[in-house]
């Protein structure tokens, strides 16, 4: 029985976490959301990286979204390199001809080259 749930507790947990999507950041955790499209984040210096978690800084913050509880309006928690998801960000909200391409292979591809700029 203990592991039936513990497996089922790691299944739960598929798609938790910050995404990057054509319209913003989804930040899933388990007892809530946050959803920040890109044009509520501040162009010049949107994220700023912690050592577990982004500080976000926003120039329009009624356009961020949250549901739960745990959903700080203000950070991000991170599982990958907190100055290399900044860049991304960063890069994103500045570029918005690139949203589009988000999710795609070739896009992987770019940005995983470390073409971002």
């Amino acid at each position: 029985m203990r592991y039936r749930l513990a497996a089922q507790w790691c299944r739960a947990g598929d798609g938790y976490g910050v995404s990057l999507r054509p319209d913003g950041v989804l930040n899933r955790q388990i007892l809530g959301s946050k959803f920040i499209p890109w044009d509520a984040f501040t162009p010049d210096f949107p994220v700023s990286p912690g050592s577990q978690s982004l500080a976000a800084r926003y120039e329009r913050p009624e356009l961020v979204r949250t549901r739960g509880i745990g959903a700080r309006r203000d950070t991000l928690p991170v599982a990958v390199d907190p100055a290399y998801l900044t860049q991304v960000i960063h890069e994103y909200v500045n570029h918005p001809d690139r949203r589009a391409a988000i999710g795609s292979e070739s896009e992987r591809h770019r940005v995983a080259a470390g073409a971002a700029s």
